[in-house]
């Protein structure tokens, strides 16, 4: 990484995250009327040959241990925030507790795009086609979206009840192996099948696997009961639902590829300083207040130092 002088170091899963949680510091910084003294990288920038959460939390892991979240150096303070993706971890033991780790409320930080960005105008702006056929094509964003989750809630309990007992071809990193050719309705003897595969593949000692997927089930019922299947439907997935609901309505448009492209067009579409947004600034702001007030002459950190190390050595 290059150097810096930046006093708050944000990290985040991936580069597609770097433009939300830089908009996002820079509308905490407006509230706290403080310098814009941090600097924002991504976890590819840690470790080059691979990114993500993993690596992400072995950094901060290795930080922690060397008492590097806080760190004072020449008499300028630094400190870390890094930014994670809720997932499942919440469900499956594996949430960490830290003031210096962020989660999102929902899955990922998709899911906040689709909720609160204009699906409209970034479908629009990235078909070129006229805003008013995507609102034809969805009148009821909101509506789409729950029809969307609905459709794959069998599948989101597959793969929780994987993520919980074990790794399978059932995770939230890959399309619905129940529903007809993914998008349609779910196929019941392929939803059964699955789901004995499962209870084989992820047999754990003392663990009845029917028991075990009904507690998965009543998990996942619940939250879609409450309005809140974003909490367990990857944000991700929205995007191909997307582009699959589209190619079928918008007749002569090419929409192949739109599912690689939308998240960087719905993250423009998004008021940062909107309500959503409220309990992620409250949690940064924090941090980013150690920029207020009289910045010292440009010099390097010890956090510079020992990012600069772990990149160069590819230790994570």
């Amino acid at each position: 990484m290059q150097m810096s002088s930046s006093r708050v170091w944000i990290f985040v899963e991936g580069k597609t995250d770097l433009y939300s949680y830089s908009k996002l510091a820079d509308a905490v910084v407006v509230e706290l009327g403080a310098h814009e003294d941090f600097l924002v990288a991504s976890a590819e920038e840690l470790a080059p040959d691979g990114g993500g959460k993993t690596v992400l939390m072995r950094f901060f892991d290795f930080l922690k241990k060397e008492s590097g979240l806080v760190s004072d150096f020449a008499g300028r303070r630094t400190r870390a925030v890094f930014f994670l993706d809720k997932d499942v971890d919440d469900l499956v033991g594996r949430r960490r507790v830290s003031p210096h780790l962020i989660y999102t409320e929902h899955y990922s930080m998709e899911n906040y795009l689709f909720r609160h960005g204009s699906i409209a105008d970034a479908s629009s702006a990235a078909l070129c086609v006229p805003v008013q056929r995507i609102r034809k094509a969805i009148p009821d964003a909101r509506a789409w979206r729950i029809s969307s989750a609905d459709l794959w809630m069998d599948w989101i309990v597959i793969c929780l009840y994987a993520a919980k007992y074990g790794k399978g071809e059932a995770n939230f990193g890959s399309h619905s192996k129940v529903n007809v050719n993914a998008f349609g309705p779910v196929a019941p003897s392929r939803l059964k099948l699955i789901e004995q595969q499962c209870a084989v593949a992820h047999r754990v000692s003392g663990v009845d696997p029917t028991q075990a997927f009904d507690e998965c089930r009543q998990r996942v019922v619940r939250y879609y009961s409450a309005g809140r299947h974003d909490r367990v439907f990857n944000g991700k997935w929205y995007a191909y639902f997307l582009e699959a609901h589209l190619g079928s309505q918008l007749k002569g448009v090419k929409v192949q590829g739109l599912a690689r492209h939308i998240s960087s067009r719905l993250v423009q579409t998004l008021d940062f300083n909107g309500t959503w947004s409220k309990d992620l600034r409250r949690r940064l702001s924090p941090h980013l207040s150690l920029a207020a007030g009289y910045r010292p002459p440009m010099q390097r950190s010890s956090m510079d130092s020992t990012v600069s190390a772990m990149a160069r050595t590819h230790t994570l």
